[in-house]
């Protein structure tokens, strides 16, 4: 990793900026040993950016709060690493970009709006057809959702997701139904439930 930073900044980039997403999985390992042997090379990836022995590399590391907090198995267990991510910050409103570990805020409404919007766009591309969605009702789909029994404590911006995509779905293979309908059929003021193929962390909700 650290020759292909040199490389693509001797061929005229600034640098390189790498994603780690899922750390969970690193969470996720049965044996300590191994954990902690994961843990140790994020420590000497963030020791070697820190004092400036690599240059030009950004690392970012996609994790859940108990990933990052857990002083049994995350993170926070591996001592060294502990006193490097800090404490647990209460909201206050207010970023600290020095700070080594970063919260990510809930989505707000116009967020989801745009992101439904570049979906949209995203899955026209894939198909190469025209599923037509008007504003109207990408700002329905979004109450009925946010408007959903238990959505306060269980929706989640990957339910909202699949869901949004599967109504995608419904409509190109069935293009004789309307979107109001499909949507009428899906939800129809059922409750949202916990994600059952979500057990790593307490649920980040809109």
């Amino acid at each position: 990793m650290k020759t292909f930073d040199e490389l693509v900044v001797k061929i005229g980039y600034a640098g390189l900026v790498v994603n780690f997403d899922e750390l969970v999985n690193v969470y996720k390992l049965p044996r300590s040993q191994t954990r902690a042997s994961n843990y140790e090379m994020i420590l000497n990836m963030y020791n070697e950016c820190k004092t400036g022995r690599v240059q030009h590399l950004f690392l970012n590391f996609g994790a859940t709060r108990k990933t990052i907090y857990d002083s049994y198995r995350g993170l926070s267990s591996y001592r060294a690493l502990a006193g490097r991510l800090g404490a647990e910050q209460k909201e206050t409103g207010l970023v600290n970009t020095n700070r080594t570990v970063l919260a990510l805020k809930p989505l707000t409404p116009e967020e989801i709006y745009t992101l439904l919007e570049h979906l949209l766009a995203v899955y026209k591309a894939r198909y190469h057809c025209d599923v037509s969605v008007s504003y109207e009702q990408l700002r329905r789909y979004m109450e009925e959702q946010l408007n959903r029994p238990g959505a306060d404590e269980f929706l989640t911006p990957r339910a909202v997701i699949k869901d949004f995509l599967e109504l995608l779905d419904l409509k190109r293979q069935n293009p004789e139904r309307s979107f109001d309908s499909l949507l009428e059929s899906k939800f129809g003021g059922r409750p949202v439930t916990r994600d059952a193929d979500d057990h790593d962390d307490s649920l980040e909700v809109f």
